[in-house]
């Protein structure tokens, strides 16, 4: 099984969005598998069975639950493809690299089939209907607070969650 690792705030990796994957150096024993681990910047966007992502870690829609009245993972997320920008505070308030040109934060394909922002309150999904495409929006929360993990079957595209005890 191929594992993505995707870098957020506060770990060894650049803070300024977007954020540079993780150096392998820093996950030696998981790098024995080599190309069974993935190491992917933030915000992260692929292509997987024919079916478009876009991921993020969730500073910055910590960023913009801080700044305004909206609580909802999924309405920020609904607002970001809106507004065709990944982090629309940044570099204001959510530090990022300078780019002369194209800012790599701007949506300027088609939205996506799948959208998730990690690290958020609660857990969340739900569907965005526009005339392009429909675009499942997924708010997931820490595992380390929650200790669930999200499980999307790609076929169905059913959203299922699975508790671990402690």
């Amino acid at each position: 099984m191929c594992v993505d690792v995707m870098p957020g705030l506060g770990d060894p990796a650049t803070q300024q969005l977007p954020q540079q994957p993780i150096h392998r150096a820093c996950l030696p024993r998981a790098s024995i598998n080599g190309a069974a681990l993935g190491l992917v910047p933030n915000p992260y966007e692929f292509t997987l069975e024919g079916l478009d992502f876009i991921i993020t870690s969730g500073q910055n829609i910590t960023d913009l639950r801080r700044l305004s009245g909206v609580s909802s993972g999924c309405d920020f997320l609904e607002l970001l493809l809106k507004w065709q920008h990944l982090s629309p505070t940044c570099p204001d308030t959510v530090d990022g690299f300078p780019f002369i040109g194209r800012d790599p934060l701007v949506i300027d394909k088609c939205f996506p089939h799948i959208m998730i922002a990690g690290n958020q309150p609660r857990a969340e999904s739900r569907w965005l209907e526009t005339d392009e495409r429909r675009t499942l929006l997924l708010s997931l929360p820490k595992f380390s607070r929650t200790h669930m993990v999200t499980l999307l079957n790609l076929t169905s595209m059913e959203v299922s969650y699975r508790y671990f005890g402690v």
